[in-house]
Order: C-alpha cells, then structure tokens, then sequence
C-alpha cells in the first residue's frame, strides 16, 4: 500500500484561533479519507502532538481542550491509529531544489524523505512553505524525486496517475508480475472479476489483494485473534475485512456459493472470509494454514445474503 507523509508545516506557529484550527482539522480528515479511498495511507509525524502553536501551547493539549466534532475525533484516531513516520538527524549535505527555508520543519521534512526512500508528501491547500508540487534532493551519488500533493484535488489526481489501472485485467497482471508465492488467484475469482465493472474502484482491489497476502496472511497462519485481524488490515488498506453472518451460513444455498475448489483437491473449501470494498464488491479468500498459501475464490459481485439482493 502506497504511504504518504503529512506536511504539518502550517500548524507550526499557527495562531491557535479554534476555529481556523477547525477548518484545518476537516482539511486533515479530508486528505486522510481521499487517501484512503485512493488505496493509500497518510502517516503523520512522530511528535506532532508536540507542535507548538502561536501562543506557545502544545497542539494536544489544545486539541483535547475544543469540543469535540467529528473531525477532530476522526483526526486523533488517523494520527493515533499509526504507524508514524519519526525524527531522524538531518541528512550531511543534502542539496534541495528548489530551495526550502533552513530550520523551517519542511526542510527537515525533506531530509525524512531522502533518509527514508519516501516519495510522496500531501499538504493542506494554503502550504506556504513547501509550496512546490516537486523537490529534487540528492547527497553525493544519491539522487531522489519527492512529489508533494497539496490539497485533495492534487492528491486525488496523483494518486489516480499512480494507478493506471484501466480495468481488473491490469491489477491482475500487476499481482501475477510480483510473483507473490502464497497468493493464488484461482480461476473462479478471475471469471466472476470479468463480470463484474467494480465502479472504477481498481486501485483498491490491487491494495486488498497485496495485503491479503502481506497482513491477513501471517496473521491467520500465527492464529491472532479475529478482532485483532480486522483492525490490523483496516490500518494497513482503510479496508474491512469479515466472515458472514450466521443466518448466511445456516441455509445451504448462501453456504454454496460461498463454497470453492482448491486446485489440486476434490473437496470444497468455505471462503467465508471476505473484504468489503464499499457495498457491491467482495473478495472472498480462504487461508490454508499448513501449506501457508491464501486462496481468492470470489472477485467482484457481493454474494447474495438473507437481506441483500445482489
């Protein structure tokens, strides 16, 4: 899954008035759902509580003394939540171009950026200081570009530009490129995937299917409680994963389609477990843990329920 480091460049100094920090909060929750809806994910800075505002206070304590909108509870939960991208000591000789004030935290932002490999960055609309929507840094024979997208219209369009993924044959190619061993795709989800559009929505089956087999994976395998699983891919994708419901699984008709052959084998497997991704497409995966190879079974349509007409 594609990350991006969050600029708080503007917070810096900030005046502290509670209601121009409210509408930067609704920015910060703006760019952290567009992310996500993009397959992506924001990291925040390590000691952002820390940032101190105009009148000297530190930004936690400021926080916790507003009300509490649903931005703000949204906004705490993303930088809580992590992971972080944290402190390092400034990189020797870094040249940037274009130039960034010395000291400000956009030039130490920058050199986060070399030491870490990391190439994207997103800003609120009004960023000042790294106001470029590119940098060019290097050190030496070390060389990098870092793109900086500010405000949702500039995120949403790189992140678009970044996945070029036409149609569900491209993320399958692109999967099958990465020669991921303990992934199958097996031929029943790429057929019920070509009956299905997916409403444009490609990058993120290409983030589902990559952190099936990087999180759900071991997770299964090393036996971690179910609740833990949820919450562990919903960090990593903004994705739900889930099983069905009870009343789904006791009539035999949801049960069968529900139910797929293994290559190789003559009994059916139950892919009971599935990814949500909005309210009409599904992945429905099941891990078998001896081999440690996790199967996809279904690709695309939401598969009849009891209360749900797919």
């Amino acid at each position: 899954m594609m990350e991006l480091y969050f600029n708080h460049s503007f917070l810096i100094g900030t005046a502290g008035n509670a209601h121009g920090i409210q509408q930067q909060l609704k920015e910060i929750a703006s760019l952290s759902a567009c992310a996500r809806e993009e397959g992506a994910s924001v990291r925040f800075y390590e000691q952002l509580w820390q940032t101190r505002l105009g009148n000297g206070q530190e930004l936690r304590p400021f926080l916790y003394g507003m009300p509490h909108s649903e931005d703000l509870r949204l906004v705490l939960a993303y930088v809580d939540q992590g992971p972080h991208y944290r402190d390092q000591p400034l990189v020797g000789n870094l040249t940037i171009q274009p130039n960034v004030a010395a000291g400000a935290f956009a030039e130490k932002l920058l050199h986060l950026c070399f030491a870490d490999k990391q190439e994207g960055v997103v800003s609120p609309a009004a960023e000042q200081a790294l106001s470029s929507a590119g940098y060019s840094l290097s050190a030496g024979t070390a060389a990098m570009e870092v793109w900086n997208a500010i405000g949702g219209a500039a995120l949403l369009a790189k992140l678009r530009s970044l996945h070029p993924f036409s149609g569900i044959q491209d993320v399958f190619d692109d999967i099958e490129g990465r020669g991921l061993r303990q992934l199958v795709m097996m031929d029943c989800a790429k057929r019920s995937a070509r009956r299905h559009n997916f409403l444009g929505r490609f990058p993120h089956v290409h983030a589902a299917l990559l952190a099936l087999e990087s999180v759900e994976l071991p997770n299964v395998v090393d036996s971690i409680d179910e609740t833990v699983r949820i919450e562990r891919f919903r960090e990593a994708t903004g994705l739900e994963i889930s099983k069905e419901s009870p009343e789904t699984m006791k009539d035999p008709y949801y049960r069968n389609e529900r139910e797929f052959t293994i290559p190789g084998r003559t009994n059916k497997e139950l892919f009971e477990w599935h990814v949500k991704i909005g309210n009409h497409i599904r992945i429905h995966y099941f891990v078998d843990k001896p081999s440690r190879i996790l199967y996809v079974g279904h690709c695309g349509r939401h598969l009849p329920v009891k209360n749900f007409d797919s």
